[in-house]
């Protein structure tokens, strides 16, 4: 993907994108850079229909909480989606651990800004971990 992207080959990147699509549509990510292909492509109803899916699956997992606290902890229902919301966060894992509390499963990243600010991020892993399906049937 970084090499379709440093070329700007915006069929290769789309390419990717509905690659990593088939397997889980349920990925934010390759959601965004269908957008971004699509847009660069000159198809806005395609990259406006990827826009949607991906604010959607965004704004479910924004609504699940703030992830400042494990009281607040974002749900999320792959651990992919951990990496997703940090990518779309502008944060980076600095560090990652693994927590138990009030009988849920968390990961607690310490992240990093692009300005360099610092904070804890939780995410609530307990529905991956627990071995229940976590997207559509394949």
């Amino acid at each position: 993907m970084k090499q379709a992207l440093d070329a700007r080959d915006w069929r290769t990147v789309l390419e990717i994108a509905e690659s990593a699509l088939t397997r889980n549509y349920v990925r934010a990510r390759p959601h965004f850079w269908a957008m971004t292909a699509n847009g660069n492509l000159g198809r806005a109803a395609a990259a406006a229909h990827h826009r949607a899916v991906m604010e959607g699956l965004l704004r479910s997992i924004a609504a699940s909480g703030d992830g400042r606290t494990p009281a607040t902890a974002m749900v999320v229902i792959d651990v992919q989606e951990e990496d997703d919301v940090m990518t779309l966060l502008g944060v980076t894992s600095r560090a990652q651990g693994r927590v138990h509390e009030a009988g849920r499963t968390l990961d607690r990243h310490d992240v990093e800004g692009r300005d360099g600010a610092r904070s804890v991020l939780y995410f609530d892993v307990s529905l991956p971990l627990s071995g229940a399906p976590s997207g559509p049937p394949r």
